[in-house]
């Protein structure tokens, strides 16, 4: 049989949070009592039983404190990861053809929902783009979206079906913004935005036509959104092997 300590070589490089887990389940499947035990080691018997519950009791609280370090430090860690893990040209949509990873300043809005920052990623020159607003906890993700109530905004030409695989709430929207192009001419273009919230990031994806006054590019719209929660999927995987 293992020991323990050859046990735990296994997992050892494995992150804090996982080893904790490993070893709580280790330590629960080790017997109170053992079967056809002598007479003469029934107190130590009693011993290990009280052992065992003492080491759970541990380990559950650490398992505890690794899981509340983990959620303390993942939305800025995540923030930044999202900031440095910049997405490939290679890997945009179709008729996308180059990013530009940056920072955005919260609205009051979101500083008063503990926001922890905010990342825009402008695709083609301001044709479309990315936006990932990081909160410290999923609550207050989803009270900055309630609070913003999208929804109602005004200017909202149509209300899209969310495709299949975003989380949820989720949003779909084309709308239009009018202002002056480089020109000084007043001109007006359909925007079209796909927003969700995942766990404590809101996700939006964007795009501008200069050609239509209804929407934007409404199928390059869900195509930027599939990436952008892959992206964030992929991110979020790379913060916590290192927590």
């Amino acid at each position: 049989m293992k020991t323990m300590a050859a046990l735990w070589r296994r997992f050892r490089g494995w992150p804090r949070w996982a080893q904790i887990v490993v070893a709580a389940v280790l330590v629960t499947k080790i017997p109170a009592r053992e079967p056809h035990s002598a007479p003469g080691v029934e107190s130590s018997i009693r011993t290990k039983g009280a052992m065992k519950k003492i080491l759970i009791v541990g380990l559950v609280a650490g398992l505890a404190a690794a899981f509340a370090g983990v959620a303390q430090s993942s939305p800025q860690a995540l923030y930044q990861a999202l900031l440095t893990n910049k997405i490939p040209d290679s890997q945009l949509p179709s008729g996308f053809y180059s990013s530009k990873t940056g920072v955005t300043q919260p609205s009051s809005r979101a500083k008063s929902h503990h926001v922890v920052g905010e990342v825009e990623i402008d695709l083609d020159s301001g044709d479309a783009a990315i936006f990932y607003a990081v909160f410290a906890t999923p609550k207050d993700a989803l009270a900055n979206w309630k609070d913003a109530d999208a929804a109602h905004t005004s200017g909202i030409k149509s209300r899209l079906p969310v495709p299949a695989g975003f989380p949820t709430p989720a949003l779909f929207l084309n709308t239009s913004i009018t202002g002056k192009n480089v020109f000084g001419k007043k001109v007006t273009n359909g925007v079209s935005t796909l927003g969700f919230v995942a766990g404590s990031v809101i996700v939006q994806a964007g795009t501008i036509s200069t050609d239509n006054t209804d929407s934007g590019d409404v199928p390059g719209t869900i195509s930027l959104a599939k990436l952008a929660y892959r992206h964030l999927r992929q991110v979020e995987v790379q913060v916590m092997k290192k927590h």
